[in-house]
């Protein structure tokens, strides 16, 4: 028996360097190691890794990078007995839906899809031709699959299955997290990444993305985790984090760790343990939190044993400088709170980033203009960058509720299908203006850091990497106008 798992290519609009980020594969990954621990054989396609250079449109409002058409269907191999596709965000739901159409043409193995947005949606890939879905966590749910395979009766007993004619419902949540084997990282082609100069967080060294908790307890209107995790919140032990960096830096050489839990901090004395215990055990590693954390579940002062840890990068999530979006959103924030993060990391050396939302509904340009203002101040504090998100109503979402349905195609950060987009737009890069131009009235050397480290090809906060993305993309776009004039 033979599972293939296929990561598909990155997703993202026509012309819009805020998509195309590559992420490590991880928790396809996971899914790999736990068919190898249940003795199945498996193999993993990475598009993105083998053809990171490929570029294809998809649709008028679409274009993958990697592997693709004819050659990603050359390369699962024929004697597979189960093949799985990776859905994780809302953007790539037409691709996969076309995938799934030329593999069912093409191979007799069942598919099936699981992922965040596969969890949501599973119906939805049945009807389009999926033979299998897997809602939720996968590491119980496919090896079981893989070994129940033409007896139906087995089949509907796995929790977290989804078939065409049954849904057994959610999977049993895995309690003891520790009980998984490490990602199969040794099946990724680990230098294509590494090679490639992008990512999810900065670059500072050879990086893993690594999960160490899952869910969020948190309850915020316009985020997917509450129906995905029910708002639990599950961690690894500090021990098992640590043991995992120090096998991976031992047998991979790697150096550096982009942490992409939703919510790393949810338990601090974890938190601390983690960095106590890199400390103890002497590892030369450092480690990035792009995702943003809720910075309540911190101190201050916490930020000195994580620094001296090997922390290097934190991103911070305000959403919003106004407290009646904030109430709308229904997330809190204590915004001294926050400047005294940002403060102790600015005293500590630590590269911070703080994102935010605009669009969600009921948000007035008043509410904006606190946003802009708060960016401001958060500038003059010493954060390094600022991401501005359109709201765009993600599946599961509580509000998406107060959207009209919205084709999946458009899940991005630049969702050119909403009605206001221009002003919203518009907005984003007033917001983005005043960042700069603070940014070069306080910091004028920190500004010029940036640019050389843009020009150098080096990404040590997530705007040089954007900014190295937009020049790419251009480079491309002008390069195929060439050869089309020329040809």
């Amino acid at each position: 028996m033979k599972v293939v798992l296929i990561n598909p290519p990155l997703v993202g609009q026509v012309n819009d360097f805020m998509g195309h980020v590559p992420f490590q594969p991880v928790s396809l990954l996971y899914l790999a190691a736990s068919l190898r621990a249940a003795g199945i054989s498996v193999e993993v396609v990475d598009c993105f890794a083998e053809a990171r250079e490929s570029q294809a449109g998809f649709s008028r409002n679409l274009s993958l990078r990697g592997l693709w058409g004819e050659a990603l269907l050359d390369r699962i191999p024929g004697d597979a007995s189960l093949i799985g596709i990776s859905c994780l965000f809302g953007v790539q739901h037409s691709m996969v839906v076309h995938l799934i159409a030329r593999i069912k043409e093409r191979y007799p193995a069942p598919v099936v899809v699981g992922g965040d947005h596969a969890t949501i949606v599973a119906p939805e890939f049945i009807a389009a031709g999926a033979d299998f879905a897997v809602r939720g966590e996968g590491e119980r749910v496919l090896p079981a699959l893989a070994k129940a395979l033409g007896s139906p009766e087995r089949l509907s007993q796995i929790p977290g299955l989804v078939g065409k004619d049954f849904d057994n419902g959610p999977p049993v949540p895995i309690r003891d997290l520790d009980a998984l084997p490490f990602p199969a990282y040794d099946l990724l082609d680990l230098p294509a990444y590494w090679e490639f100069g992008d990512a999810h967080g900065p670059l500072v060294g050879p990086y893993l993305d690594m999960i160490t908790s899952r869910g969020c307890p948190y309850g915020c209107n316009f985020c997917a985790s509450p129906a995905l995790s029910g708002r639990r919140w599950r961690a690894r032990s500090a021990a098992g984090v640590v043991e995992e960096m120090a096998h991976f830096h031992r047998t991979l050489g790697v150096t550096d760790f982009h942490i992409q839990d939703a919510n790393y901090t949810v338990n601090r004395k974890r938190a601390l343990e983690i960095a106590q215990g890199i400390l103890a055990a002497g590892l030369p590693v450092t480690y990035s939190l792009p995702c943003g954390i809720k910075g309540e579940t911190i101190r201050p002062e916490d930020l000195d044993i994580l620094a001296a840890s090997g922390l290097h990068y934190l991103s911070l999530a305000p959403e919003s400088g106004s407290q009646r979006m904030l109430g709308l959103m229904n997330k809190k924030m204590d915004f001294q709170h926050m400047f005294d993060l940002v403060a102790r990391a600015k005293a500590l050396g630590l590269n911070t980033a703080a994102s935010f939302i605009i669009g969600y509904p009921g948000e007035t340009d008043q509410d904006r203009m606190m946003t802009l203002r708060l960016v401001r101040r958060m500038t003059r504090a010493g954060v390094d960058e600022f991401a501005v998100f359109i709201m765009t109503p993600l599946p599961g979402a509580k509000a998406a509720e107060l959207f009209p349905p919205v084709d999946y195609d458009g899940m991005c950060v630049t969702p050119r299908w909403r009605e206001d987009f221009e002003d919203l737009a518009q907005w984003r890069r007033r917001i983005l203006t005043a960042f700069f131009l603070a940014k070069l009235r306080w910091f004028p050397g920190r500004m010029l850091m940036h640019l050389v480290n843009v020009a150098r090809g080096k990404g040590t906060v997530k705007g040089e990497l954007v900014a190295r993305r937009a020049v790419r993309l251009r480079l491309r776009s002008l390069a195929s106008r060439f050869t089309r004039t020329h040809s």
